[in-house]
């Protein structure tokens, strides 16, 4: 049954009104009031907790005694100091720490090679920027840990390096002689055992960014288990920390160079100071499946990787601290899975770094990358209410901030590489060869292995269940230099203990 109920036109209309009446009365008490009357504080209001915006000025109705009166609503702001985000302090305080702990009677296996034309004072130099490094870093990098760091001292000398690094890295040299001319490297191990280092200059921001690369390699068994945020961030951190090693000031300077830095995101006009959180943690996602051999410098949008890189290496300093940082990248090495078909074929780092990541700072990188965002955010708004100093000044005004130790001179070793004087003779298990014209020092007696462009640094990990008999990381090889694959990874014979080699994947490119 279908009963029709009839309601006058005149009282639909007067529940419409009172309805209409109600709505814009609440309205009213509940919005804010900038579109009615000017407000100012100190004047009365009617509803407590009521907002009210005038412009860019926001206002309350707060409760004064019995009147309820306006008053300007305070901004709710991170808490600032004289580095930015309180995180940003506890860093500074971390690197002060290893600062305080530093000595000056360090004495890690560091042996130079210069090049024929190398001024006798710039290889004093740049000894002086390795010892300083190498005992910063003396916690995590073994002093028993052999480096061999070339330096060029002029391009005329570049035949002469080119043999040197072909009987040394052979896997290096065709890429570092496209260019030695102007650039600095950590390039892996050499083939008797050596950590390997280029340098061109004595400038410090670069050793330090170097020598955190071979800390880096040597925790992390090669450095392909690294995403580009995390080899070079890093990197990027350590280096302008150490030159911000002496004052605040100079480590607020070194910080803000790292946050100008940002401007390199693109070679288009990029507002990264408005850039919000969400373009930041997206950024570090995306870095996940970036080519590894696409991180460097001056190489388009991917140059981020060194700076959004550093400022999360800074967070992650401050909120967990350094030894934490390090014990991250020494869990890679142990934590890596092994081949992964992205690192093989893409050169994209295994996902297994993410395990270390959590086991380290307790968190997944998907959750740490919004408290690096908004750590990131912050500084950014930080930068732009301060102002840095110049190097000139910051010279002038505290000299300290980049004098180094006197270290005692490095002693010259027989190593791989250094020039030696009669074909034939030996040292250990080096023998002197005769490539080229010239005389170097051998670790497979044969003038080196093969060249190789691809430019790859060797890792060891274990054999991943290979078939008895067949080359595998890990396992034993007969002759230095020597190249293989096992199924799609390429091996690559590096000097192992005593007088066997050993094969290493081949799978990171040079930096």
């Amino acid at each position: 049954m279908c009963v029709e109920i009839s309601i006058p036109f005149m009282r639909i209309w007067r529940i419409r009104y009172t309805l209409l009446v109600a709505i814009l009365i609440f309205g009213l008490v509940n919005a804010p009031t900038s579109a009615f009357a000017a407000v100012k504080s100190g004047s009365a209001c009617k509803v407590l907790g009521q907002i009210s915006v005038q412009g860019s000025t926001s206002f309350q109705c707060t409760k004064s005694g019995k009147k309820l009166i306006w008053a300007v609503k305070p901004e709710v702001k991170p808490i600032q100091t004289a580095l930015g985000s309180p995180i940003a302090m506890k860093a500074f305080a971390e690197m002060q720490k290893a600062i305080a702990a530093m000595g000056t009677s360090a004495a890690p296996k560091i042996t130079t090679i210069p090049s024929p034309s190398t001024d006798p004072k710039l290889e004093k130099e740049i000894q002086g920027n390795l010892l300083f490094a190498s005992e910063y870093f003396k916690n995590y990098l073994p002093q028993s840990q052999p480096i061999s760091v070339w330096i060029i001292g002029s391009p005329l000398d570049l035949k002469w390096n080119a043999t040197s690094w072909r009987i040394a890295i052979p896997y290096q040299a065709e890429n570092l002689i496209t260019r030695s001319d102007a650039f600095s490297a950590e390039v892996g191990y050499a083939t008797d055992g050596a950590l390997a280092m280029v340098i061109t200059s004595p400038d410090q921001l670069t050793t330090f960014h170097e020598f955190t690369h071979a800390v880096q390699d040597m925790l992390a068994q090669g450095k392909a288990g690294l995403p580009c945020w995390v080899r070079e961030g890093m990197a990027e951190y350590e280096s302008n920390a150490m030159m911000g090693r002496n004052s605040e000031v100079a480590y607020k300077a070194a910080m803000l160079n790292l946050i100008d830095e940002l401007s390199m995101i693109s070679f288009s006009l990029f507002k990264y100071r408005s850039a919000g959180l969400d373009y930041w943690v997206n950024y570090f996602a995306n870095d996940e499946t970036r080519n590894n051999g696409e991180c460097r410098k001056n190489s388009s949008a991917l140059d981020a990787a060194y700076s959004v890189g550093g400022l999360g290496f800074q967070y992650l300093q401050g909120q967990y601290g350094r030894d934490k940082v390090f014990e991250f990248i020494k869990n890679i090495g142990q934590d890596w899975k092994g081949v992964c078909p992205s690192a093989n074929d893409k050169m994209i780092a295994c996902k297994s770094w993410k395990i270390s990541f959590k086991k380290s700072f307790g968190v997944e990188p998907a959750v740490a990358y919004k408290a690096m965002g908004a750590f990131i955010v912050n500084q950014i708004e930080w930068s732009t209410t301060v102002k840095s100093m110049s190097e000139s000044d910051i010279i002038a005004q505290f000299p300290e901030s980049r004098s180094i130790p006197k270290y005692e001179p490095l002693a010259k070793v027989e190593v791989a590489g250094a020039p030696c004087l009669t074909n034939g003779e030996t040292a250990g298990s080096l023998k002197c060869v005769n490539k080229d014209n010239f005389f170097f020092w051998s670790a497979s007696g044969n003038g080196g292995g093969q060249n190789n462009s691809g430019s790859k640094t060797p890792v060891q990990i274990d054999d991943l269940g290979a078939p008895a008999g067949v080359p595998a990381p890990g396992r034993t090889c007969p002759n230095v230099g020597d190249k293989a694959r096992y199924e799609k990874t390429p091996l690559m014979c590096v000097k192992g203990s005593g007088n066997t080699g050993t094969w290493m994947i081949d799978n990171n490119p040079a930096n």
